[in-house]
């Protein structure tokens, strides 16, 4: 049986209690996890939310959206922040700085402009599929971003995604789908969201597994680093009883 997960949730403008509000849904819409995008200065929000996940039944992953203006920014950011969240994604909205995050281990998932227009000019293109595909990174569509546009505008985003994923799936890069939802109006049950996806030309149980394994894996993987005695993949320090 699927577990399923959504990567992107936005803190909502209304806060907490807007917060709580879109986490009980997603625990109604059958999400078994849920990533919420906190800002590192609401680190007592993130405590509360978790708090409320654990009485819900719900799993919640610690997120934080990257917006660097150069490669150097990034470096930093990702320096002090890699070890306080467990899901780090980059909002590319530079070429420099999508080529740096691609080709970084420390980042989980690439995020291009929403705008139509933007997205045509920096879309994820081959150099970057062939950094990530050496690297972690996934590549992270969002819901919101198909939803938001219309008419031609929409036309246009959905054949600039069509080039994307079909870019991922050629290099065998990770493909992971989220709302990106900003109030309980932007979720969508896993199934549903998945159904979207098919506009790009994914088949159906590969667009389950971009709401269901892969996010899932990204979380398990970045758990594991963070746990205490972590050195690589499989290996751990282990201390015996009496060590100090």
């Amino acid at each position: 049986m699927r577990r399923f997960a959504d990567l992107h949730l936005r803190f909502p403008k209304g806060g907490l209690k807007e917060l709580e509000d879109m986490l009980r849904l997603a625990s109604d819409l059958g999400y078994s996890l849920v990533a919420v995008s906190f800002s590192p200065s609401r680190m007592e929000e993130m405590k509360q939310a978790k708090a409320l996940c654990s009485d819900l039944g719900l799993d919640l992953a610690t997120r934080v959206d990257l917006e660097p203006k150069n490669p150097g920014g990034l470096l930093r950011n990702l320096r002090r922040l890699r070890r306080r969240f467990e899901v780090i994604a980059v909002r590319c909205l530079r070429k420099d700085v999508a080529r740096q995050a691609a080709k970084d281990r420390r980042v989980d998932l690439l995020n291009f402009p929403t705008d139509p227009v933007r997205r045509e000019r920096l879309r994820f293109d081959h150099p970057e599929a062939v950094l990530a595909s050496g690297a972690l990174s996934a590549l992270e569509l969002n819901a919101s971003t198909i939803l938001r546009a219309r008419g031609s505008q929409r036309a246009r985003l959905l054949a600039t995604m069509r080039g994307e994923v079909e870019e991922a799936r050629r290099m065998e890069v990770p493909l992971i789908f989220s709302s990106g939802a900003e109030s309980p109006y932007g979720l969508r049950a896993p199934r549903d969201l998945a159904s979207l996806l098919t506009l790009l030309d994914v088949e159906w149980e590969k667009a389950l597994d971009t709401v269901s394994e892969r996010p899932l894996s990204i979380v398990e993987r970045n758990r594991e680093r963070l746990r205490e005695g972590f050195i690589s993949p499989g290996v751990r320090v282990i201390r015996r009883e009496g060590e100090e």
